[in-house]
């Protein structure tokens, strides 16, 4: 049984905009991309109110080959507050046999992490032609296995910075696939990341 569920921000608020909550469409964009990633197209889903942990009005059913296999929907109220959430909870749940039997690729699958992420911020002013997506580039080049995940946080021109400099925030998120980063690996590896954007880019750090 393949079971998905989604609470809270879909899209947590950020320098360019407002948040977005993860609702219904959220959820069934997940399932549309993991689908087309296992080579599933004849699935659709039919409106279906006689789900009973589902809302009515926000709830369907996934199908396939004219069969229900799973569904999709917003946890009914009721029960939403029984468990005292504060926000909509949306889940979907799918024979996962049913869903791939017959799949137009072969499946591989990578374990779930066991061991939490650290994360580290950098601040930094660089020249107005750097983009981030050549300080991707950038981090890459340094080839660390445990950088799992990069994300632009902040961005900032105007007062305080030099007319040719830019402020840019990156988060650096490290996880080891085998055991807990320790804070000073963490820094380290934060370090490395740093000596390379100061020798390619010459940022300087704020």
């Amino acid at each position: 049984m393949l079971s998905l569920g989604g609470y809270g921000s879909w899209r947590p608020a950020h320098w360019t905009g407002e948040g977005e909550p993860f609702a219904f469409f959220q959820l069934k964009g997940v399932l549309e991309e993991l689908f087309r990633r296992l080579g599933v197209d004849d699935w659709d889903l039919r409106p279906e109110d006689g789900i009973p942990f589902l809302q009515p009005g926000a709830a369907a059913a996934i199908t396939r080959g004219g069969k229900d296999i799973g569904c999709l929907g917003q946890l009914n109220d009721l029960v939403a507050r029984e468990w005292k959430f504060k926000r909509p909870v949306v889940l979907a749940t799918c024979d996962f046999g049913a869903l791939t039997s017959g799949a137009g690729r072969p499946l591989a699958f990578r374990p779930l992490p066991r061991f939490p992420f650290v994360d580290r911020d950098i601040s930094f002013l660089v020249d107005n032609t750097v983009a981030f997506s050549t300080i991707k580039t950038t981090i890459a080049e340094v080839h660390i296995p445990e950088l799992d995940q990069l994300k632009l946080v902040d961005l900032y021109r105007g007062k305080d910075i030099p007319p040719d400099r830019k402020s840019m925030t990156i988060r650096l998120v490290f996880q080891h696939p085998e055991r807990t980063l320790t804070d000073a690996e963490a820094d380290a590896l934060r370090d490395q990341v740093l000596a390379a954007l100061k020798r390619k880019h010459h940022v300087q750090q704020r």
